[in-house]
Formats: C-alpha cells, sequence, structure tokens
C-alpha cells in the first residue's frame, strides 16, 4: 500500500459554516503554501449546503481572475483546479455513526492529518469556546460635547460549544478519514494533529512579575479537550494543540496568520504587567514580538444602556435596529433551537488607543501531551 500523503483539513462547528468570516478562513487554511488540501467538516446538511456554494465561489473568483492566477505558483494552480472538481465532496457533515477502530492497532501507520478547529475563545476560559453569525451590523458617529465617538452595534446569534462536545466531533472526524482497508487487513488508525484556533485557545502569557516562584500554568480550552480524549478513550495519536495569546487572527496579516496578546489596562502609555507579558511571549514564541499602538473599543451593556453615561444617543441608536434578528433559511431549525440571540455594543474614541503584541501564530502554538 502507498504511502498516504498528510492532508489538512477544517472543522467548523454549528455556526462557523454560516459565518463569512471563518468561511474564507477556512479556505485560506487549506491553500496554504505547501498544504495538500483535504476536507471541511460541518454540523449539519445545511451548512453543508451554504459551505458548498461558498467553496465553489471562492475557487472560481481566483480562477476567473488574471490577477490572482498570476500570483500562484503551478503547484498552487493545480491544487485549486483539483479543489474545484472535488467541491461537492470535500464538504463533509460529519457522521456520528462513525467509530474508530478499537485499540492502538497500526499506531505507525501513515502521517497524521491536520484539522483546524475553528470558532471565539477567550484566553481566560477553559471549558468552551464559541460560534456566531452577525446578521445585523450598524455604524454610527455620537457627537458628545467636543469628542466625537465611534459607535458599533452588531446583532445576531451565538452557539457555545464545550470541549466534551468538540472532543466527540474529533473522533467521528478521526474515524470518517481512515483510508479503506483492504481485504483481510485490519483498518489503519492514522494520527490527528488537532489545532484549535480559537482565541487563546493555550491561554495567555502570563503578566505576574517575572521571576521568583511563577504558578502553574492554567487551564485552558486545548488542555480541556485533550482531556476529554483521554476521558472518551480516544486513539492517543489524535493530538491537540492551542495557540497563546489573547486574539489569534482568522486571516493572514501581511501574509502571516498572527497571535496577538493585548494591555489589558486602556491607557496608552505601556504598564509594567506589559512589559513583563512582552518578556514572556518573547521566551515562548522565540522571536521579537512585534509592537503597536491598537484602538480601545469599550463594551457597552446593551441591558444598561439607559443608566450608561452615553445612554441616550445609543438608545437612539438601538430605536432604528430592526425590532427582530431575520432568520437564514440556511440555518435549520434544529441549530436555531441550540442558540442565543446577542447584541454587541462597542464604543471608540478616535486616536485613542493602547499598546498590543503580536507574534506569527505558528509561534505561538503549544501541543498539549495526551494522557
Amino acid at each position: 500500500m502507498n504511502p498516504r500523503t498528510s492532508r489538512t483539513h477544517v472543522y467548523l462547528p454549528g455556526l462557523a459554516a454560516h459565518d463569512t468570516s471563518h468561511g474564507r478562513a477556512a479556505f485560506e487554511e487549506l491553500n496554504k503554501t505547501g498544504v495538500t488540501a483535504g476536507s471541511i467538516f460541518v454540523d449539519t446538511v445545511e451548512a453543508q449546503a451554504v459551505m458548498r456554494a461558498r467553496y465553489v465561489s471562492h475557487i472560481d473568483s481566483k480562477l476567473n481572475s488574471s490577477r490572482a492566477l498570476a500570483k500562484l505558483s503551478t503547484r498552487e494552480l493545480r491544487s485549486l483546479r483539483e479543489q474545484r472538481r472535488n467541491a461537492h465532496n470535500a464538504v463533509r457533515v460529519i457522521n456520528h455513526g462513525a467509530r474508530a477502530a478499537p485499540g492502538n492497532n497500526a499506531l505507525d501507520s501513515g502521517p497524521a492529518d491536520v484539522l483546524w478547529v475553528k470558532g471565539h475563545g477567550n484566553a481566560n476560559n477553559a471549558n468552551s469556546i464559541s460560534t456566531r453569525v452577525e446578521y445585523q451590523v450598524d455604524q454610527n458617529t455620537i457627537h458628545d460635547g467636543p469628542t466625537q465617538r465611534n459607535l458599533t452595534v452588531k446583532r445576531g446569534y451565538k452557539q457555545v460549544h464545550t470541549a466534551d462536545q468538540i472532543a466527540n466531533s474529533v473522533r467521528h472526524i478521526t474515524a470518517m478519514l481512515k483510508p479503506p482497508a483492504p481485504l483481510n487487513q485490519a483498518p489503519e488508525a492514522h494520527g490527528l494533529d488537532v489545532r484549535i484556533s480559537s482565541c487563546g485557545s493555550a491561554g495567555t502569557v502570563r503578566r505576574d512579575p517575572v521571576g521568583g516562584v511563577v504558578p502553574p500554568e492554567p487551564p485552558n480550552f486545548a488542555k480541556s479537550v485533550s482531556s476529554a480524549l483521554d476521558a472518551q478513550g480516544a486513539n492517543p495519536r489524535i493530538r491537540v494543540s492551542g495557540f497563546i495569546g489573547d486574539t489569534n487572527s482568522s486571516h493572514p496579516v501581511r501574509g502571516q496568520f498572527r497571535t496577538k496578546v493585548k494591555q489589558r489596562v486602556k491607557q496608552a502609555a505601556v504598564t509594567p504587567a506589559m512589559e513583563n507579558a512582552f518578556t514572556r511571549l518573547r521566551a515562548k514564541a522565540r522571536v521579537a514580538p512585534d509592537a503597536r499602538q491598537a484602538p480601545i473599543k469599550h463594551r457597552v451593556n446593551p441591558n444598561a444602556v439607559g443608566v450608561h453615561r452615553l445612554g441616550v444617543p445609543i438608545q437612539g441608536m438601538m430605536n432604528h435596529l430592526a425590532p427582530r434578528i431575520p432568520v437564514r433559511r440556511s440555518v435549520s431549525a434544529a441549530l436555531r433551537a441550540t442558540v442565543q440571540p446577542f447584541t454587541k455594543i462597542e464604543l471608540s474614541t478616535p486616536g485613542e488607543t493602547k499598546p498590543e503584541i503580536s507574534v506569527p501564530r505558528s509561534r505561538a502554538r503549544v501541543q498539549v501531551p495526551r494522557g
């Protein structure tokens, strides 16, 4: 049997497949330099239809653009054409009836595939990630005295995914990726390199003083998924990685995916805690982080707009929003029953910034040992 080529896959749980940003991110993962594109896995038939249409549209936009074609190597162009031919079969609904072969048979046969798990996370939340889709975005400028503030109101649906649920889906995907076994041979149990790209999936960089006794790293979502796989008796060749930092970019910045650490205090001057975070990130990533000033975004509680000091203009903005969030037909009734609506209000002042540092995502990856 010829050695199998390692492939790259993407899992878009829940609403991620209906989110334009994560849908685009999936294609970017599959079309990175040196990557052999595999499959995109989703949870529902409706999500499969959405991603199949996006898949074809995304590839056609590149194949029909002379500017895009000029930037592609021969290998990349060949890969895109192959993906176009296989677009219908490349997006797959997770088969929860698929079961991996029992035991640890053939652990060394074949290289591990890579599986990117998309979603939104929090560096301080080890229990779950979420997926969301924004249906309505309104922007306005508030004039309050000498200053002008930018107001952004986003509405949509959000779904929460626990570490146990993600681990369970990963096991079914592993079973679906097994190559067919030759006659009279046991199925091969190839490994799977699971990379959870949600923000802070491997926690954040400690901001306590450098030196002295440092407490153990706190729990993080990648560790929780790895522990869930252990509890479920999953094959030990399924390995989990996360990315340290507060946020993890879904799209390349200047050609690179990046992970960022932000100053917690909303002030322009660098705090000692941020200097310590810079030192720790440099030590972990083994590269000097890039430093910049990032805009400060203030979150406003939508349920407290009436008592907030900027409540009146925000309330006026809210009155112009549609009273109900429209429902896309592509979202199934079963999926809609498990999600919750959200309203996210952000306020920013032009020129108001605070420090932020970043490193290439590949440098921020942390692999979690199984068992």
